[in-house]
């Protein structure tokens, strides 16, 4: 009696394996981990997407602005408050500023700056109040902006 149900079993058995590959997803149609966005602006998107950030660092917000991020620097160990009073997609002027900056809203450090040294030297000495003009490359997924070129607004030819 136990051969006769043991033997049905294992037919069961290698009828699904043989046939396992056909109630698969197509790897096209699958998402995980390791699978990002097609549209720069989106969170999980791995394409950098162009910048550029306008506003005050280290001070109080002012009404009528975006509002305010936080910026780090991790080669200083340092954090930034910048209160933006513009964004603009520099390669992509459908891109809203909304659409760049409403993941970045949720968490602590919207994100850390990278790049040359004297650029970061230029964020991170500016004293509280100062506008600047902030250029980079956003990636969304690592949190990272690589700062390209930081001005002084108003001073454009001294910040060189």
């Amino acid at each position: 009696m136990r051969c006769a149900t043991v033997r049905p079993c294992l037919f069961f058995v290698a009828f699904l394996v043989w046939c396992g590959g056909s109630f698969a997803p197509p790897v096209s149609a699958q998402t995980g981990v390791g699978v990002g966005s097609s549209r720069p602006e989106h969170e999980g998107s791995r394409q950098p997407l162009k910048v550029k950030l306008s506003g005050f660092i280290n001070t109080k917000p002012e009404e009528g602005g975006l509002g305010v991020i936080k910026l780090g620097i991790g080669v200083f160990r340092e954090t930034y408050l910048f209160d933006l009073t513009n964004v603009e997609a520099v390669d992509r002027e459908r891109v809203t500023p909304r659409a760049i900056f409403e993941a970045a809203e949720e968490r602590d450090v919207a994100f850390d700056l990278t790049g040359p040294r004297n650029l970061l030297s230029k964020i991170s000495q500016a004293p509280p109040g100062t506008p600047l003009a902030i250029t980079g490359f956003i990636q969304q997924r690592e949190r990272k902006m690589q700062v390209v070129d930081v001005q002084i607004i108003g001073f454009e030819g001294a910040a060189e």
